[in-house]
C-alpha cells in the first residue's frame, strides 16, 4: 500500500499538541539534471519537449550552404562538398539537424578527423553525455587567456569520451570545437550554460501530467459497487463474498438483465476526466517551452491543436528563420571557416534559406518595399524637391540594392 508519508518528505516538525507535520515534496526531484546523461534522457523521452525541438531541428536542417567570396558563390567549393557529405553515415541535412538538437541542449561539438579537406576528412558531432568533465580539468578552463601561448596549453589538455561499449577515446580540446545555445563564460569554455536546464520543472510538470492522464484512464475504465442497504431495516446484512462475487461477473457480463440478491449502486473511479485538463495543461508545457526557444506565436500556435495557416503561418516561419535560425546558423558557419581556414582565404559560407517557399514572402515585402519608394521618389521629383539627376541617381541605387 503506498504511504504518502514514507516517501518525498522533506522534512517533520513535532507541534505544540505533539502531533507531526510532515513537508512533502511532490516532485522526484528539485535539483535538476543529474548529469548529461540523466538531461537526455528526460528530453528525449518527454513528448512535449520533442515536440519543440524536432519543429526547430526540422526547419534548421533544410538550410542550404554555399561559400562566397565578394558576393559571389563559388561553384564547388571543396569544404560545401564535404559538409553534404560529412561522413559516412550522415548526410548534410542530418548534420545540420543534430548541431541544433545538442545546441537546444546546452553545447554542440564539432570533431574533424582533420583540418585539411581531402577525401578522408569526417565531420561528427560529439554526444556531450559522453564527454568526462573531471573536476582537475573544469579547474584549468575558467581563466582568462592573454596570450596564444595560453590558448594553446589549453588547446593540448586531454578529455576522455566514453563508448558505448565500455571503451574510451581521449581527445585533445584543441581537436574539438564547441558551440553554445546561451553562453561559455561561467566557469568553463568548452561548456556552454543551456536553456533546457531553466526548462526542467516545466519538462518535470509535463511528463507528471502525462503520467497522471494514463492513470485517469487506467481508472475510468474501473467501477466500484456498493451494496445499498437501508437505514430502517437493521436486519439486513452487508453483501457476503458470494454476492460481491456475482456482482463482479455481473459487470463483466454481456447480458442486459442482472438479478441480484442486495440492490447496489455502481460508480467510476473518474468520472469526468476532461474536467481535469491535462490536454490543455500539456499545450501550455509546448507554449512556455517553444517561448524560451524564441518561436513566433503563429509557429506555436501550429504546434498546437489550433493550426494557423495562410500568409501568417508563412510570414511567422520566415520571422523564426531571420530571429532564431539564421543566428544559430551564422556561429555555425563562422566555426567552420575558422577550422578550416577560410576567413584567410576570404571565402564566407553563408547558411541560405531563400530558396524555401515560406522565405519568397521576404521578396514579396523588398517588392513593395522598393515600389513605395520609387513611388516617393517620383512624387519628389514632379514637386520640385529633388532634381533630376539626384532623382536617377537614387533610382540607380534603390535598384542596385535589390
Amino acid at each position: 500500500m503506498y504511504n504518502p508519508f514514507t516517501t518525498n518528505v522533506t522534512s517533520v516538525e513535532r507541534l505544540r499538541d505533539g502531533s507531526w507535520f510532515y513537508n512533502l515534496l511532490n516532485s522526484n526531484s528539485t535539483s535538476g539534471y543529474k548529469t548529461e546523461q540523466h538531461k537526455l534522457k528526460t528530453v528525449i523521452s518527454n513528448p512535449a519537449f520533442l515536440t519543440v525541438a524536432k519543429y526547430q531541428c526540422d526547419m534548421f536542417s533544410l538550410g542550404k550552404i554555399k561559400a562566397m567570396r565578394n558576393g559571389k558563390e563559388l561553384p564547388n567549393d571543396a569544404l560545401v562538398n564535404l559538409l553534404n557529405n560529412p561522413n559516412p553515415f550522415q548526410t548534410g541535412s542530418q548534420l545540420l539537424w543534430e548541431y541544433m538538437f545538442w545546441l537546444m541542449l546546452g553545447t554542440s561539438y564539432q570533431y574533424n578527423s582533420s583540418k585539411l579537406i581531402k577525401d578522408t576528412t569526417n565531420i561528427y558531432w560529439l554526444n556531450p553525455a559522453c564527454l568526462v568533465w573531471t573536476d582537475e580539468l573544469i579547474k584549468k578552463l575558467d581563466k582568462i587567456s592573454l596570450s596564444e601561448s595560453n590558448v594553446g596549453d589549453i588547446e593540448k589538455l586531454t578529455i576522455k569520451y566514453n563508448n558505448l561499449d565500455g571503451t574510451q577515446t581521449t581527445y585533445n580540446l584543441g581537436e574539438i570545437k564547441a558551440y553554445f545555445d546561451l553562453s561559455n563564460g561561467f566557469g568553463n569554455w568548452y561548456k556552454g550554460v543551456s536553456t533546457v536546464d531553466a526548462l526542467y520543472k516545466i519538462i518535470r510538470n509535463s511528463d507528471t501530467g502525462l503520467d497522471s492522464k494514463n492513470s485517469n484512464y487506467d481508472f475510468a475504465g474501473k467501477f466500484m459497487v456498493y451494496g445499498t442497504n437501508s437505514m430502517d431495516n437493521i436486519n439486513e446484512t452487508p453483501m457476503g463474498e458470494t454476492e460481491k462475487t456475482t456482482a463482479k461477473a455481473s459487470l463483466k457480463s454481456k447480458e442486459n438483465v442482472h438479478v441480484i440478491k442486495t440492490p447496489i449502486d455502481i460508480k467510476r473511479f473518474v468520472d469526468n476526466i476532461t474536467k481535469l485538463e491535462f490536454d490543455k495543461a500539456y499545450n501550455e508545457d509546448v507554449f512556455k517551452i517553444s517561448k524560451m526557444y524564441n518561436h513566433p506565436k503563429a509557429v506555436i500556435e501550429s504546434l498546437g491543436s489550433e493550426g494557423v495557416f495562410g500568409e501568417a503561418k508563412q510570414e511567422a516561419k520566415a520571422d523564426f528563420t531571420d530571429e532564431v535560425l539564421k543566428a544559430k546558423g551564422n556561429d555555425l558557419m563562422s566555426g567552420l571557416e575558422e577550422t578550416f581556414g577560410y576567413k584567410d582565404k576570404n571565402i564566407e559560407l553563408v547558411l541560405s534559406y531563400d530558396h524555401l517557399s515560406f522565405m519568397q514572402v521576404r521578396k514579396k515585402q523588398r517588392e513593395e518595399s522598393i515600389t513605395r519608394r520609387l513611388t516617393n521618389l517620383g512624387i519628389a521629383k514632379e514637386s520640385g524637391a529633388i532634381e533630376e539627376d539626384d532623382y536617377k541617381q537614387r533610382v540607380k541605387l534603390l535598384i542596385g540594392d535589390e
